[in-house]
């Protein structure tokens, strides 16, 4: 199975560059099969013209652009889904990757 890339977005990606630090230390000392980007909401409509991303997962404070990143990236099959509040205000890197991991899974 090809490598599944999870991006993860927020307003400035500073937010996001913490849980990524999080999450790709247990990608790597799990060694799965994924690759992991963060960066702000402006980087990844860049982002997402140049790469395939399996799964886009918004930080809750640019959740309500889910609908219409979902629209415009309808072409690609990206699943696009808003991180869960507290897992995201409590930097829960495991549980943000089971939650991709489940949306991977669909």
């Amino acid at each position: 199975m090809a490598k599944k890339t999870i991006m993860l977005a927020c307003g400035t990606g500073m937010s996001t560059s913490m849980l990524y630090s999080k999450i790709h230390k247990i990608v790597e000392n799990e060694h799965l099969d994924l690759e992991v980007i963060a960066c702000s909401v402006a980087e990844a409509r860049q982002l997402l013209e140049e790469k395939t991303v399996d799964v886009l997962l918004l930080g809750p404070q640019v959740a309500y652009l889910a609908k219409k990143i979902q629209e415009k990236l309808a072409d690609k099959n990206t699943i696009v889904a808003a991180i869960n509040r507290d897992d995201y205000g409590l930097a829960n890197g495991r549980k943000i990757l089971e939650q991709a991991q489940a949306l991977l899974s669909e």
